[in-house]
């Protein structure tokens, strides 16, 4: 790859999956903790789950730290703690137009800090955070900056929050080891990564929510009754891709995107940047006996790969992007 970066695969290439009503991949029983995935704010059931830990661990100090906390309310992981549940935080973001909104949510809130910044390893949290009333073992910390979140949290060291919410790239299976070190990229660590790094730290990983770790301190976890956290059983990410080959020994990649479904474009074999590898854009696992697979050959753009899909499923699509047109409209 053409990053600075450390990646290994470990164990076989994952095998493409079905999946059946849009729920996500599972690899075994899922925990309880799952049962109560639910949203407010959140993307993937979040809000549940993180309410259920701390009604099971229970709350210290009613504390919470967001890493790039965009608005305040767009798939946020802090909205219902700092703002339905009236505690105390420190919501950092890079984004003029998003810090803005998220300034504008919290000024008359004394206890909440909002903070412009694009944090890094060296405007690291532990620095950013030197002159707050954040306790050393807060209660909920959260980061969310597509891309160098790894290093941000190894980078911690002068706090030990009880709950980390953390997002890992949930297009790499559970046995590939990445670990983004090019803060110029947009890429992510993989899930494997999060979970190497939060035991190095002392945490056990609670649940695996699509694209975010969830983790508790070690000390709290047996509290849980959790008797196997391994990623594998807890892995749920639809968005693995996999490579498939036709008979004349051409690759092609099938791969869904978490902001919704298009079609695919498959470049030409003889295309010199692609360098006759032809790449499927966005093909999705969802491909199964419920949906209808159709190519198209182009002289322009050579393959023209697309699903049509039951409709069970464009009902779940449209009610996903209602959601996310309401919230624009509101804001």
């Amino acid at each position: 790859m053409s990053v600075h970066s450390d990646i290994r695969k470990k164990g076989p290439l994952s095998r493409m999956s079905t999946i059946n009503s849009g729920m996500p991949i599972t690899h075994g029983t899922l925990p309880w903790v799952y049962d109560y995935r639910s949203n407010v704010t959140t993307q993937h059931g979040e809000d549940g789950v993180v309410e259920k830990i701390f009604e099971t661990i229970g709350v210290t100090n009613r504390w919470c730290v967001d890493i790039g906390a965009h608005d305040g309310q767009f798939l946020s992981n802090s909205w219902r703690w700092v703002s339905q549940n009236q505690w105390g935080g420190v919501l950092i973001e890079a984004n003029q137009e998003h810090f803005e909104k998220l300034a504008a949510l919290y000024q008359h809130r004394t206890d909440v800090r909002c903070i412009q910044e694009m944090v890094s390893e060296d405007r690291s949290i532990d620095i950013l955070l030197e002159d707050s009333d954040v306790p050393y073992d807060f209660d909920l910390l959260s980061i969310d900056i597509d891309g160098m979140d790894y290093r941000l949290w190894a980078a911690l060291k002068q706090y030990r929050p009880r709950v980390v919410i953390i997002e890992a790239n949930a297009s790499m299976s559970p046995d590939v080891l990445f670990i983004q070190t090019d803060p110029r990229k947009r890429i992510g660590s993989s899930a494997l990564a999060m979970v190497e790094l939060a035991k190095a730290k002392g945490y056990e990983l609670v649940a695996h929510l699509v694209s975010n770790c969830i983790f508790v301190r070690k000390e709290d976890f047996h509290l849980l009754e959790i008797t196997e956290n391994g990623l594998e059983r807890l892995f749920t990410s639809p968005f693995v891709p996999s490579v498939v080959s036709d008979l004349d020994g051409v690759h092609y990649l099938l791969k869904e995107g978490p902001w919704g479904f298009t079609g695919m474009v498959q470049s030409s074999a003889w295309t010199k940047s692609e360098d006759g590898f032809m790449h499927t854009v966005r093909l999705l696992q969802h491909w199964n006996n419920d949906s209808t697979l159709e190519v198209h050959a182009s002289s322009q753009k050579g393959f023209l790969a697309g699903i049509r899909y039951p409709r069970k499923f464009q009902d779940a699509l449209g009610q996903f992007f209602n959601r996310m047109k309401q919230y624009y409209q509101a804001s």
